[in-house]
């Protein structure tokens, strides 16, 4: 295929201010020229830890767009501020071509992933010149930084779509046909990016995945790469990526028209067979390595009731430190003001959580979770609430008292809304909401070798109570919080803020690429046999999750009995499954766009509960908190204006 090149600017290396794991946890203390960066081993190191700093920043809501820039978690105009989250302003409606937000082409509020690409480049024309090094250690690192660019580039072309390819490093003199480059067709670069994976899981050097768990995690592995692989090939198959010809008419100065709009069906269900086949090979080679569902099996909590353990199964899948599923956790985020432990668990939790102790932060608590996602959690029978004739969906917004039957999801003899009862595991493990149990924090109910509470601790939500909005600055802005992302062990302090637990950031979980290839068997052929094999792997999630398998849920007690039966109602199914199993992951952002459902689905009030009423019969009245436009143009980031003016090759986005 034809190489791109794209110009070197400086001839220094950059360093990134963040650490990147365990093992890359330390960050040259000066920036080395490229001349003696080569001379040793420990020189060569510092450049693979400048390789790996520039990971897109997975677990920060200001640094990661799919948090703030979609439709799961809105947030007050005055925590947007304090925090910097540009991110807010794309789901604001905001975003531009004059100063891009969260820009991966230039780095602004983001990575740069072209520098990242440039400093991949560098190393892998100069490591074979280390000569304390042996072969072998050579070779996995290339294996590393060869990935790293296929990671950074897949990341430029999910949110621009075509892109210039920066395959090698051009001189500052280079011809100016050289340093003014086209971007290539999107078959292209999918197309580049899965021939570096293939060259990356045929190295013999890769490990199949880290031996030295002390030293190692968070290093890349070939379970990374084929998992990795298995993700861009669905997004090369999805509707916005394969054949689209909304953008038929953006052709560059060649006249080539870009975004690769003219396919014939065989051409796209082509496509899909890769996705199906990538998938079948990633699971089969996480499996050969025992990665498995995660399912709690600690002995601590032996005597803990069922449901408690259904929720431990649910948040322990996300926020254990290297379980049994995560294949890759990004631990870039540790120790940084965008880690884990100082946004995503602070900001999930409700400030005066426990009103019986003095450390409730008063930045707490401000990522409100949108009606609209709450509202797509199935029912305990495993259905959406619309679809399950036993669910009362039009009064799901009446008053109801909770009896004992209710007492480890919502406490007992609360009032709270019809919409918070009957419904599915994930529902309570994945959100916080008046009246809920809140397991984590010190409160361990249910589970006596653990420091509990006379009773167990609940959200208290509503006007004047203890987690109500009281203070105008920071403050949830729908009633409603992201559970799922708080370790649960971690806690309130009696007198000085919490205490956070943690987290590699699980960027590819195994239910992740179950549901890939569910989606990708039922996609690449509408067969009986395709259907039942992508049924299977649903219901290992959905008997992880606590509810009904398809068939039992939608023969049983839906008002649709045959939905599954179909190639049409079936993909409903799986990307239904698919926005509540990967909630509040950095998924939905980019699925929804994938889908080419973001104009349907994003086109629409942003909701929440009316937080200034101080009775059931007040709090429990929907409210509308903004209204948001999402227009075709929005699917693909702008470029930056100037970036056309010193490159006259390249050419705009659709829209913009």
């Amino acid at each position: 295929m034809k190489k791109i090149f794209y110009i070197l600017v400086s001839g220094l290396i950059l360093i990134s201010s963040s650490s990147c794991s365990d093992f890359l946890d330390v960050v040259p203390d000066d920036v080395p020229r490229i001349d003696n960066a080569f001379t040793l081993r420990s020189e060569a190191e510092k450049y693979l830890f400048t390789c790996y700093s520039y990971m897109p920043r997975h677990a920060s809501p200001t640094g990661n767009p799919a948090f703030l820039a979609g439709d799961e978690i809105w947030v007050t105009t005055s925590y947007r501020d304090r925090v910097g989250a540009a991110s807010w302003r794309i789901a604001n409606g905001e975003q531009n071509a004059g100063n891009p937000y969260s820009d991966y082409w230039r780095g602004n509020n983001v990575p740069d992933m072209y520098q990242a690409i440039s400093d991949c480049n560098i190393f892998l024309e100069n490591i074979d010149k280390v000569p304390d090094m042996t072969y072998e250690e050579k070779n996995r690192w290339i294996a590393e930084v060869q990935f790293l660019k296929a990671y950074y580039h897949f990341t430029l072309i999910r949110s621009y779509g075509p892109i210039v390819i920066k395959d090698i490093n051009v001189p500052i003199n280079a011809p100016t046909e050289d340093i003014h480059p086209h971007r290539q067709t999107l078959d292209s670069c999918f197309n580049y990016v899965t021939e570096l994976l293939d060259k990356v899981i045929a190295s013999t050097d890769l490990p199949d995945r880290v031996s030295n768990e002390a030293e190692e995690l968070g290093r890349i592995t070939k379970a990374i790469a084929y998992a990795i692989k298995a993700e861009v090939l669905v997004f090369a198959a999805s509707d916005l990526y394969n054949g689209n010809r909304d953008y038929k008419d953006i052709k560059d100065n060649r006249g080539i028209a870009i975004f690769s709009p003219d396919k014939s069906d065989t051409e796209k269900k082509a496509r899909w067979a890769d996705a199906r086949n990538a998938c079948r090979q990633a699971i089969d080679f996480a499996h050969g390595l025992d990665y498995k569902l995660y399912y709690y099996t600690d002995p601590e909590f032996a005597t803990a009731s069922d449901s408690i353990k259904t929720k431990l199964n649910i948040r322990n899948a996300v926020t254990l430190k290297w379980n049994t599923e995560v294949i890759w956790g990004n631990s870039n985020q540790w120790g940084s003001s965008n880690s884990v432990g100082t946004t995503l668990d602070l900001q999930g939790w409700p400030r005066g959580l426990d009103p019986t102790k003095g450390g409730n932060t008063t930045y707490a608590g401000n990522h409100g979770v949108t009606m609209k996602v709450a509202e797509q959690f199935y029912t305990r029978n495993g259905l959406p609430i619309d679809k399950d004739n036993t669910w009362d969906f039009a009064n799901r917004f009446n008053i109801r008292t909770s009896t004992v039957r209710d007492g480890l999801y919502i406490y007992n003899g609360y009032k709270t809304a019809e919409f918070n009862f009957d419904r599915e595991p994930r529902y309570y493990a994945d959100l916080g909401f008046d009246g809920c149990i809140y397991f984590g924090f010190g409160n361990y109910y249910g589970a006596p070798t653990y420091p509990t509470h006379t009773t167990p601790l609940y959200v208290q939500a509503k006007s004047g109570q203890p987690a109500s909005s009281i203070i105008n600055t920071s403050f949830n802005v729908t009633g409603i919080w992201p559970k799922k992302l708080v370790n649960f062990k971690s806690s309130i302090g009696a007198n000085s803020g919490w205490t956070c637990e943690i987290y590699p950031w699980p960027v590819v979980r195994l239910s992740n690429l179950y549901l890939y290839f569910a989606e990708a068997l039922n996609e690449a052929e509408d067969s009986e046999a395709a259907r039942l094999e992508a049924i299977e792997y649903l219901n290992r999630i959905r008997e992880r999750a606590g509810i009904p398998d398809v068939a039992t849920s939608w023969e049983t007690y839906s008002t649709e009995p045959t939905k599954h039966k179909s190639q049409v109602g079936l993909r409903e199914i799986i990307r239904r499954e698919r926005l509540i199993e990967m909630a509040f992951e950095g998924c939905r952002f980019w699925d929804l766009r994938r889908w080419k459902q973001c104009v349907n689905l994003m086109n629409a009030p942003i909701t929440g509960w009316t937080l200034e009423g101080d009775t059931p019969e007040t709090y429990y009245i929907e409210r509308q908190i903004a209204y948001q436009v999402f227009q075709l143009k929005d699917y693909f980031w702008p470029i930056y204006k100037d970036e056309l003016y010193s490159n006259p090759n390249l050419v705009q986005n659709y829209g913009w």
